[in-house]
């Protein structure tokens, strides 16, 4: 998927995330709710791609907080796509969220 396709899907079946547009590279970075940076930042995941025909790399934030610079090639599907970021929020929520 292309980080506009990834942005697209994640439009329609998560309003709750906000999008900020990347550039160099291109791609999107989505946010729970508005969004809000440094140490306490609510960034759930960010997409780019080096090139037009290159795989996009998905980063997945939370994990990436939690352990350590989590970024990783992506050649899923929704289905694929869903199951991260469904694993995300609830990783934000368990050790971010407020209680």
């Amino acid at each position: 998927m292309t980080p506009d396709a990834v942005h697209a899907f994640i439009s329609r079946r998560y309003p709750q995330l906000t999008s900020e547009r990347r550039t160099n590279p291109d791609g999107w970075s989505f946010f729970l709710g508005p969004a809000t940076g440094g140490p306490a930042s609510n960034r759930i995941f960010r997409v780019v791609a080096n090139a037009p025909n290159l795989p996009s790399r998905l980063k997945l934030s939370v994990t990436s907080r939690l352990t350590s610079d989590f970024e990783m090639t992506f050649r899923g599907d929704e289905v694929e796509l869903e199951a991260l970021i469904e694993r995300e929020l609830q990783l934000f929520q368990a050790h971010f969220g407020e209680t």
